[in-house]
């Protein structure tokens, strides 16, 4: 019953997080030249980008299928493709992490064994993306000469590249052998001789990625997937970019979108609403954009996501399971 009241509580303060955000917005922007720039949007270039953000879910569930396979957890794609859209239904109710991962958790391992180890296939699948993700981003702030993009740069640069590296560390840990040795050597040895409840759930948690010791083809495919995947989204944002006529070169929206990505992580708001919006607000404001049209590529991105939730809602509805 506490924990239920602590879930819901958690609930409640990132919806009021998410007025609060959306308050801010309509403080701060101009709503008739909001509303004017609503009205120049080309439904071509959304529904294009619509199509690749469809089109990602079949390379979400490409890359789950793959991560499933030394797991022993079998789901054909197409089955994988509608739980993706199942998972869009219930994030539009729960917060983002609870709503997905619970969801394909349950989905992808209803009647079969291993679900203990689909928790490992998910963060598997999760350190790809955000390798992905944190590659993407120190990449392009180099390659972008501005001087407010420098300055971000500053702050989220070196906790990003430790991120990649810890990462790193992590996949090398999986695919080397005389490291994976060394490393369960160290861990179990100090499992042994130091009386540490920390130490040892340490030790049990990594030795459960096992299943993915040298299993250097899986690794490579799923960063693979993981790095079209992530251009494929900033592909469908700079389509959105397009479509409501905004000037701005494919590194700008590479950095601003994955950092606002990088930011809908932080559990703060509900599925992102408000915070995603004002990030892209913000963002565009300092490059001497309209904060009108980084308002609207929020919505119109929060748009493309209730379609798709909604989609999912259908296929969940008529699932005979």
């Amino acid at each position: 019953m506490k924990s239920m009241r602590t879930g819901y509580n958690k609930i409640i303060i990132k919806i009021g997080f998410s007025i609060l955000f959306l308050t801010y917005i309509i403080a701060k922007i101009d709503l008739r030249l909001f509303a004017e720039t609503i009205s120049t949007i080309r439904p071509d270039y959304y529904f294009i980008s619509f199509i690749i953000a469809i089109f990602n879910s079949v390379v979400l569930a490409q890359k789950y299928k793959i991560v499933m396979q030394p797991s022993g957890i079998y789901q054909p794609l197409t089955n994988l493709v509608k739980i993706n859209f199942i998972c869009r239904f219930y994030s539009m109710f729960l917060t983002t992490a609870i709503g997905q991962s619970v969801i394909r958790w349950h989905l992808s391992t209803k009647h079969q064994e291993g679900r203990l180890q689909f928790i490992i296939v998910m963060i598997f699948e999760r350190s790809s993306f955000f390798f992905a993700l944190f590659s993407a981003v120190l990449i392009s702030f180099p390659l972008v000469s501005d001087i407010n993009a420098t300055i971000i740069a500053g702050y989220i640069y070196p906790l990003l590249a430790a991120g990649l590296v810890m990462l790193s560390l992590f996949y090398l840990y999986l695919i080397l052998a005389p490291f994976y040795n060394l490393i369960n050597r160290i861990l179990l040895n100090g499992k042994k001789n130091i009386n540490s409840a920390w130490i040892s759930n340490l030790y049990d948690f990594i030795r459960t990625f096992s299943i993915y010791h040298n299993k250097k083809k899986t690794l490579i495919t799923s960063l693979g997937l993981a790095f079209v995947g992530h251009f494929l989204f900033l592909l469908r944002v700079y389509l959105l970019v397009f479509s409501v006529q905004v000037s701005i070169s494919f590194l700008q929206i590479m950095w601003m979108a994955s950092l606002v990505l990088l930011i809908q992580v932080l559990p703060i708001s509900l599925n992102g609403i408000g915070l995603r919006e004002a990030s892209y607000a913000f963002l565009f404001r300092i490059q001497d954009l309209p904060s009108e049209s980084g308002v609207l590529i929020g919505i119109l991105i929060f748009s493309q996501m209730f379609v798709m939730s909604f989609l999912g809602g259908i296929l969940h509805l008529s699932s005979k399971d």
